[in-house]
């Protein structure tokens, strides 16, 4: 974890697994606990942060990452567009990339750079490329896709979560994609978890996972901008 006005390496992240759920019950209850707790906290459904009025009382929207790069990128087929062609867009549009970066890291790079700031009102992105998460479940109507969501709210990614992959099969499978992706210089790709491996051999049951930035949801509910101020002892970079 690195340091920017979001990132630190002394963040607080909330995780919970419900066994026989999945990412869409998830959801449901995600919403929920947001619209709960702003009301909580703030005495109503709406609250500013960074010169934006943000308000969770309305249904959440809920878009397609794919076709959310698309609508701000122009670029017509993200999932089937070659890494050189991402690269070359990358580069026009400011977007840093590394020799090792995957395709899937390129577009990542490219969607928190471009569109996740236009993402004030609280949103659900849903639909990632099997390869950006490696521990979800594949779609069944379309195996190229995980059943996973994330929340951005006033440009901030708040919740990751996912429908658990509970195949050993193809767990093992995209721990070797990952391998050789940081084989090829991503430092940032999934390791092979053996012990993993061998307690989804012994079975796990369908589950539902999430994760919540809990630093991140304070950021938002106090107008705070950087995350530092947030936290009582926040890793500093060296002088």
């Amino acid at each position: 974890e690195g340091i920017d006005v979001t990132h630190n390496p002394e963040f607080t992240m909330l995780e919970w697994y419900e066994a026989y759920s999945d990412a869409a019950k998830q959801r449901a209850f995600v919403a929920k606990l947001v619209k709960a707790l702003v009301k909580h906290v703030c005495g109503k459904t709406s609250f500013v942060w960074n010169g934006e009025t943000i308000n969770v009382g309305p249904a959440f929207k809920t878009v397609k990452y794919l076709d959310l790069i698309k609508s701000h990128t122009l670029i017509t087929d993200p999932a089937n567009t070659t890494r050189e062609d991402l690269t070359l867009k990358a580069n026009q549009l400011g977007v840093a990339v590394e020799p090792g970066d995957s395709k899937e890291k390129i577009l990542d790079s490219i969607y928190k750079k471009v569109c996740r700031p236009k993402l004030i009102q609280p949103t659900f992105l849903i639909d990632y490329p099997a390869d950006y998460l490696p521990l979800a479940k594949r779609k069944s109507d379309n195996p190229d896709l995980v059943d996973a969501f994330q929340l951005v709210i006033g440009g901030v990614e708040i919740v990751k979560a996912f429908s658990e992959l509970n195949d050993p099969v193809d767990q093992r499978e995209r721990f070797e994609a990952q391998e050789k992706q940081r084989e090829a210089g991503d430092a940032e790709a999934q390791r092979i978890d053996e012990d993993f491996l061998e307690a989804l051999e012994y079975g796990m049951p369908p589950a539902g996972g999430v994760g919540i930035g809990i630093d991140r949801l304070v950021m938002l509910l106090t107008n705070t901008q950087n995350i530092k101020e947030v936290i009582f002892f926040p890793t500093m970079r060296p002088r």
